[in-house]
């Protein structure tokens, strides 16, 4: 009995001999890799886990953006003297010749905005289908949205439309939307020459309410729903965020679904009855008509070129 004892309690010292000699050399091993990362990070000058840190910090903050439904806006604030750099795919950190990347995935249903950066306060956003990211303070439009994109009917020419002969208006209204109108056509007279004496012919018409601050997109509920529903959004998103520009306090946007044959004679949304890709839009309350009336063209030729891109030419 005492040698089975005692050699079960050799066993247990030898476990216990086992257990501190896997400890020590655990402990030996963290130290040893410690040592070897202090080492490397003394030979890149002390910035490698600063950087490494930095920029897997700004690439998970632009794939979490990816995840956002809806509208976001937040603050990063990074070390001085690193340079960001951010384009489609990848960020890069860089200091002096050492940089870090981290490679991101992009999802085909947004835009990111590229650009190189070397601010301590940046702003990360997305607005509506963009991924914006500057220096503070960056213009935030609450009212951008996502726009859906289901590879839209190719646009050649669009024709624009006034519609404040259906209505009655004061001069100022009537004034802007020419204004508007005119200088979409100078940007580009070729896309902006047909009229819309075809029943196919893609539209754009143009108004100026006086009456709120909401802007309006009205589109036909027609076999061509999907594509008007895409041009309305990217038109109301640069729209909303050209008059925030111009300090005009929006008070809402929406796009709005018509049914044609319900509309009654003389109704100002009676462009939309042909059977093809056609927005009303309804910029609403503005001020300042030469200004304002720039700002809101350049907005709406941008939107169009980007429903349309690589088809049309700017």
């Amino acid at each position: 009995m005492l040698g089975k004892r005692g050699t079960a309690q050799a066993e247990a010292g030898q476990r216990n001999i086992l257990r501190v000699l896997t400890g020590f050399m655990f402990i030996g091993g963290l130290i040893l890799l410690t040592g070897m990362g202090v080492i490397y990070g003394f030979i890149n000058k002390g910035d490698f886990y600063e950087k490494t840190i930095l920029v897997n910090e700004i690439g998970l903050n632009i794939d979490l953006l990816q995840l956002f439904d809806d509208n976001a806006y937040f603050y990063y604030y990074t070390p001085d003297n690193y340079t960001v750099t951010v384009s489609l795919e990848k960020v890069t950190v860089s200091q002096q010749d050492r940089p870090e990347e981290y490679l991101f995935v992009r999802s085909n249903d947004l835009h990111l905005r590229e650009g190189t950066f070397t601010d301590s306060s940046l702003v990360f956003a997305k607005q509506g289908s963009d991924i914006l990211i500057g220096k503070a303070p960056l213009t935030f439009n609450r009212y951008a949205r996502e726009c859906q994109r289901k590879d839209p009917t190719p646009l050649t020419t669009l024709a624009l439309a006034d519609t404040e002969e259906h209505t009655t208006h004061n001069s100022t209204e009537q004034a802007l939307v020419t204004e508007i109108i005119a200088r979409m056509r100078s940007n580009n007279a070729q896309l902006y020459s047909a009229t819309a004496t075809q029943s196919t012919q893609p539209l754009l018409a143009i108004r100026a309410t006086g009456t709120d601050n909401i802007v309006r997109a009205y589109i036909p509920a027609n076999e061509h729903i999907a594509d008007s529903k895409y041009l309305a959004c990217e038109l109301l998103n640069r729209v909303t965020a050209a008059l925030q520009n111009e300090s005009i306090a929006i008070e809402g946007a929406a796009i709005i679904p018509v049914n044609p044959a319900a509309l009654e004679p003389h109704d100002m949304r009676e462009v939309l009855t042909s059977n093809a890709v056609r927005v009303l839009i309804d910029v609403g309350t503005t001020t300042g008509v030469e200004t304002t009336g720039a700002r809101i063209a350049q907005a709406l030729h941008e939107g169009v070129i980007r429903y349309g891109t690589q088809r049309v030419s700017t």
